[in-house]
């Protein structure tokens, strides 16, 4: 399914307008209307695909200032078998192991 920009921002404001936190996930892969990955390098790999990344940091600046926001972090997780065990270890004692994406406050005050 393409990415529809304003269906996302709708649905932001909205859960904004109700909650003090938003979260937002992306996943590398999305993609415009004419099939375009939105988070494509000019850079390709190996096999001549597109080389994908540093979507999730564009989403969080760009919420924070459609948004206005007090702050918007980014947090990436790869797949626990790019990591090993230690990793996976680390990040069920954190706490965080499977939360991908982008988190956004709003400074209700």
């Amino acid at each position: 399914m393409p990415f529809n920009q304003q269906k996302v921002l709708d649905e932001v404001r909205r859960i904004l307008k109700r909650e003090k936190f938003c979260l937002i996930v992306v996943a590398e892969g999305l993609v415009d209307a004419d099939g375009n990955y939105l988070a494509a390098d000019a850079a390709t790999d190996a096999f001549g695909h597109a080389r994908l990344g540093g979507l999730a940091t564009l989403s969080a600046r760009s919420s924070k200032a459609i948004f206005r926001l007090e702050s918007a972090r980014v947090a990436t997780r790869p797949h626990p078998a790019l990591g090993g065990p230690l990793r996976v270890k680390n990040g069920f004692r954190r706490g965080i192991h499977g939360r991908p994406g982008g988190c956004a406050r709003r400074d209700r005050g």
